[in-house]
């Protein structure tokens, strides 16, 4: 799996427990929503925004990501920003890291789980991806 794939901008379209799509369009105007960037020197952003400026998932951090293509893991890592208003974002950087394991990977596609969900995920559980509104625990 090439990695170099990853560069680039990515909006999540859907999301469950266990499972996150992204794509290059964001379906919502003017890139609203969740969005990573991947950058080749790596650097990462994960961010999220809305029209009316007053959603509890606003939040812009930035980090580092690394892929290995023979496990097909990325590990992402993303802090505060200076500038960051911590009293009104309710979520959490994970400056620890996260891994992620990447099902699949195109120009155009990506789709990432939780690496113990690697295995196990059933056709039940690919159904129940909703619109992605909201960051997950993983």
């Amino acid at each position: 799996m090439d990695g170099s794939l990853l560069y680039g901008t990515w909006y999540e379209q859907r999301s469950s427990q266990s499972r996150r799509t992204l794509d290059r369009k964001g379906i919502y105007p003017m890139g609203w929503g969740q969005k990573y960037v991947f950058e080749p020197d790596g650097t990462f952003e994960d961010s999220y925004t809305a029209r009316c400026g007053n959603d509890e998932n606003l939040h812009h951090w930035q980090g580092t990501w690394t892929f290995d293509s023979q496990t097909q893991i990325l590990w992402i890592s993303a802090d505060w920003l200076p500038s960051e208003q911590t009293t009104f974002c309710q979520l959490t950087p994970y400056p620890e890291g996260r891994s992620c394991y990447v099902e699949a990977l195109s120009h155009d596609t990506l789709v990432l789980s939780a690496p113990e969900q690697q295995s196990t995920l059933t056709h039940q559980e690919d159904e129940s991806i909703t619109d992605s509104r909201r960051q997950s625990d993983w």
